[in-house]
C-alpha cells in the first residue's frame, strides 16, 4: 500500500467517505492540500503523519465506551 492510499483509508476511517473537509479542519489546512495528498499530487509531509497518529489514538481512546453504551442501548431493543 502505498502512503496515498493509507492516508486515504485512515481519513475515511476516521470521518468516512465525505473525510476531505474535517480532516483538513484538524490537520489546520486547506481542503485541497488533503485532496492533493490523497491523489497522491503532493508528498505527505512527516508531521501530517504524526498528527494522523494522535487522532487515531484518540478515535482509539473512545471507541471502548462507545461500543459499551451501545451494547447496553442494543440490549434494550432486545
Amino acid at each position: 500500500m502505498d502512503d496515498n492510499a493509507l492516508f486515504t483509508q485512515i481519513g475515511q476511517a476516521l470521518y468516512g467517505d465525505h473525510f476531505r473537509a474535517p480532516l483538513a479542519i484538524d490537520l489546520e489546512v486547506e481542503k485541497q492540500t488533503v485532496g492533493n495528498w490523497a491523489k497522491g499530487k503532493s508528498r505527505i509531509p512527516p508531521n501530517v503523519w504524526l498528527e494522523l497518529l494522535e487522532l487515531l489514538r484518540e478515535r482509539e481512546q473512545a471507541l471502548p465506551a462507545l461500543i459499551a453504551a451501545a451494547g447496553r442501548f442494543s440490549n434494550q431493543a432486545i
